[in-house]
């Protein structure tokens, strides 16, 4: 049995790599990365460019970034955008232009358990930039707050190639129940890659702990300073072997 007992052992590991790897937990969010229908010419700005179906509010217009991942100058900005992927791939990023704005995007809870939310800022022309990241029950950016306001701040540096920053936070959802994930950004900050993971509707659970387990955050790219925790699929019990038949046992009538 021991021999047995070292394989199971061994495949749930790879099972938790797995996992984790793979992201099993899909972001509830359309065009997080700003990827859907992209602009096809030109490097840099892009300026009013739609990034349906986040909703923009009443501040200054977006400007859809294009890059090439480092060979081509995007203005004052970073020369890549927070995916990590190769040189040369045509990626975008957002910012906002000439001032501050906020956007939201909506998401209904398909289980109760815990949203994790997040995502990538930058720096723009070198100065100190500010936003948020906010979770807020309803359609849009005056719905009551999830857990609390999360506040982003970043110092000047070299915004052509300062590393981006990687921000989560988590609050409680219902299943049914309708959220919108608000951003807010000034003049000197760029987001990227937005997610919303919602953890409990996979029956993924922690050994010690009874109820949903929370793996971490997605997948870690280049630059990024996070610690994460394993995942600890749920093993199921074995069968009896033919070999070890349980034996029924009389029972005297009374």
């Amino acid at each position: 049995m021991k021999p047995k007992f070292k394989m199971i052992q061994t495949l749930s590991i790879m099972s938790a790599g797995l996992l984790f790897s793979t992201g099993a937990f899909a972001n509830e969010l359309v065009n997080g990365d700003f990827e859907l229908n992209p602009p096809t010419s030109g490097f840099g700005n892009h300026i009013g460019y739609p990034i349906t179906p986040w909703v923009i509010g009443a501040g200054s217009p977006t400007n859809i970034i294009r890059t090439d991942q480092g060979n081509s100058s995007t203005g004052q900005g970073p020369r890549k955008d927070a995916s990590g992927t190769a040189s040369g791939t045509i990626r975008h990023y957002l910012d906002i232009t000439n001032g501050g704005n906020e956007l939201y995007q909506t998401f209904k809870a398909k289980c109760t358990g815990k949203a994790v939310f997040g995502g990538y800022f930058s720096t723009r022309q070198n100065r100190n930039a500010t936003g948020s990241i906010t979770l807020r029950n309803g359609i849009g950016v005056t719905g009551s707050i999830i857990g609390q306001s999360n506040p982003v701040v970043l110092p000047g540096g070299n915004s052509t190639t300062d590393p981006w920053k990687f921000v989560n936070y988590s609050s409680p959802v219902v299943a049914g129940n309708v959220y919108s994930l608000v951003i807010t950004m000034d003049n000197n900050i760029n987001f990227d890659e937005a997610f919303v993971e919602i953890k409990g509707c996979d029956g993924v659970v922690d050994p010690s702990n009874p109820g949903p387990f929370d793996p971490g955050p997605p997948p870690i790219k280049p630059g990024d300073n996070v610690i994460s925790t394993p995942v600890y699929p749920r093993i199921k019990s074995e069968p009896l072997s033919k070999s070890s038949p349980m034996k029924a046992v009389p029972m005297k009538r009374r």
